[in-house]
């Protein structure tokens, strides 16, 4: 091999060693320890490869491993700190995408079976190659070697690797933006449990109507919220997150506009609910009225077409 390679083999070499002197220390979360298992798996292939193929590593794909490894900046690792999950992932992403290019044929073999193995997922080969060129491929290497063409099953890996972790990375994006929209969810639901608990002890030593309507608006912000977190689940793209997270208390507001509003009519006596005294109201019944009023919108929003068709 040329001293470049046997440098760069060194190189891995001491890498390999500091992320698994990293792993043996507790503290680290079980994805990250998954993804740091995933570097130092791929860097090893990486390792072997350079290994076994010797002087026909080209220049260009030495560079590429290079700038991979210095993307990785492992050294900060010595002093306690952890590789960032998304540079983690970044960088295991980038190995499985190098590793074709240098791999021997062996390797590209067993990673086509993979391929064949792969199915009722997302990203298969035949959903971007033809199919039987799969079958083709294997079939190639097992009776003849030499006809195995090596630099298209490479390419074909690459692309489809490629595409992969695209999808991952989007995904990891997503769940980011969603765990920080949770967040947010529970930070105001905490205020607004704190609020209406300290709201609920005024209420039952003052029994003014003020306090009455200010638990059932705090009721419906959290119903609203309630009902924000259950359509969080149905929301995929990046975009609707984002944009669900900025009109999150533009949504627990309306929650508690809609909720004064129909204790405001209960007040009135327009319409009457079977157990509800308004003269003497209990405040869980208050409450229970305020969430369901934040959380369901046709509710509180039928309940007021209820009421303007009694003018006509």
């Amino acid at each position: 091999m040329t001293a470049t390679n046997n440098e760069l083999e060194q190189k891995i070499k001491d890498q390999l060693e500091i992320l698994e002197n990293h792993l043996k220390r507790s503290g680290l979360w079980p994805v990250k320890r998954k993804v740091y298992n995933m570097i130092i798996n791929r860097l090893e292939e990486v390792r072997c490869s350079i290994y076994d193929h010797g002087n026909s590593v080209s220049s260009c794909d030495v560079n590429r491993i290079q700038s991979i490894l210095d993307s990785m900046d492992v050294s900060k690792l010595n002093s306690g700190k952890s590789l960032a999950e998304s540079t983690a992932w970044d960088i295991a992403d980038a190995l499985k995408e190098f590793l074709p290019k240098i791999a021997s044929e062996s390797y590209l073999y067993s990673a086509l079976i993979e391929e064949k193995k792969r199915v009722n997922k997302d990203f298969l080969w035949k959903d971007y190659f033809d199919e039987h060129s799969l079958n083709k491929h294997i079939n190639s290497y097992e009776s003849d070697a030499l006809t195995f063409n090596r630099d298209l099953v490479a390419n074909r890996l690459v692309t489809l690797y490629r595409i992969r972790n695209d999808a991952g990375r989007h995904n990891r994006a997503r769940d980011g933006v969603r765990s920080r929209y949770l967040k947010y969810m529970g930070i105001l639901l905490f205020i607004a449990v704190l609020a209406v608990a300290g709201l609920w002890y005024l209420g039952t030593i003052f029994h003014e109507f003020w306090l009455q309507l200010l638990i059932v608006a705090i009721a419906g912000a959290i119903g609203a919220i309630l009902s924000r977190a259950m359509k969080l689940r149905d929301l995929n793209l990046i975009v609707e997150l984002k944009a669900a997270r900025s009109t999150l208390f533009s949504q627990a507001s309306f929650g508690s506009i809609l909720a004064v509003i129909v204790l405001l009519i209960l007040k009135t006596g327009i319409i009457e609910i079977a157990g509800f005294n308004m003269d003497a109201p209990d405040l869980s019944v208050l409450f229970i009225i305020g969430l369901i009023s934040g959380f369901s919108e046709p509710f509180a929003l039928g309940l007021m077409e209820k009421v303007s068709s009694m003018g006509k």
